[in-house]
């Protein structure tokens, strides 16, 4: 085995500047492929401190019910490293998905299970299987399930409401991933599933006059050859309700568990429009070899919140997928 076979790529707790205090502030850009300047991120509340660990019953996400949709984005790839850390590590065979039908999220309230299904397995995540919970100040509070095998590991993360401010709460929708190690004598073969998940808003219910701008935060990763970055985003999404154009700007900076940089990556343009309660549309890059879409949801009695799924590859760069929530203030 070349890799420590407990590695989390959603959001690790071992690797400098991950999902807590790391992932305060804005970060700069750093030299790469498609690199540019990120937008703001949220301003975070002070260095977080560490947070109690709850038990397994009192855990704060958002629990999926019967009127619950979810939508799903996937990367795959194989990562080696050294016995004990990722640093000097390297990815390589990484391929993506855009929205994908065989996922789904069901959670069973009397056993306090989760049940996640894509077209590869099935896997349940429960009380037992509970690792940690984070609240504010965390940049990104979360709570963590874990499951293993001999050759195999299995990670859930729920991301909570994001420490921005002024806050957003997404009442009516939330945004996790899942990550799946397949432990091999080349490396570890990863996948990682990014997901959004509520109350769809009814399509009677969708506005149709009127402007409505969007703050949404939320989290992914991106690889290359010789970078891994567990990433974070913050952004506005411009939804012209009138004509149904929705418009957004992608800018993933992040953590690199290869070399603990952080930086910025690339950004990615988009423009969808709106069908029932949904949007679909292909992302935009400065080079030509990238290539992905979003997938744009909403959520709510009236399209309170709203929900960004994505996923993009370059044959000759890198791939990179994520998840995000916002609300319309």
């Amino acid at each position: 085995m070349l890799l420590k076979r407990s590695i989390l790529l959603l959001c690790s707790t071992f690797i400098f500047a991950s999902c807590g205090e790391g992932g305060s502030g804005s970060v700069g850009t750093t030299s790469g492929s498609g690199s540019s300047t990120p937008t703001p991120s949220p301003s975070p509340s002070p260095s977080p401190s560490p947070t109690p660990t709850p038990s397994a019953g009192a855990t704060g996400e958002l629990k999926p019910s019967g009127a619950t949709a979810s939508f799903d984005t996937t990367q795959s790839m194989t990562v080696v490293g050294s016995t004990k850390t990722l640093s000097g590590g390297s990815t390589n065979t990484r391929a993506v998905t855009g929205l994908n039908g065989e996922f789904s999220i069901l959670y069973d309230t009397n056993t306090r299970t989760y049940t996640m299904r894509n077209e590869e397995r099935t896997q349940v995540f429960g009380p037992s299987s509970f690792s940690t919970e984070t609240n504010l100040p965390d940049y990104f509070p979360r709570v963590e399930f874990h499951t293993a095998t001999s050759v195999s590991d299995d990670y859930l993360v729920f991301f909570k409401q994001a420490n921005a401010s002024p806050s957003i709460p997404t009442n009516f929708s939330a945004y996790g991933a899942w990550q799946h190690n397949d432990i091999q004598a080349a490396g570890t073969r990863v996948r990682l599933d990014y997901f959004v998940y509520g109350t769809p808003t009814p399509v009677a219910a969708m506005p149709h006059t009127g402007t409505a701008t969007y703050r949404v935060s939320g989290t992914g990763n991106y690889a290359d050859d010789s970078r891994l970055f567990f990433t974070q985003s913050y952004l506005t999404v411009t939804v012209n309700f009138a004509t149904g154009e929705v418009t957004t700007h992608i800018t993933l900076t992040g953590t690199d568990f290869l070399s603990n940089n952080l930086g910025g990556l690339l950004g990615a343009n988009f423009t969808g429009q709106v069908s029932g309660n949904s949007a679909d549309g292909p992302l935009t890059f400065s080079q030509a070899t990238w290539v992905g879409n979003a997938h744009i949801f909403f959520f709510g009695p009236n399209a309170e919140n709203l929900g960004i799924a994505y996923s993009a590859s370059s044959p000759i760069i890198g791939t990179f997928n994520g998840a995000a929530v916002g609300v319309n203030p």
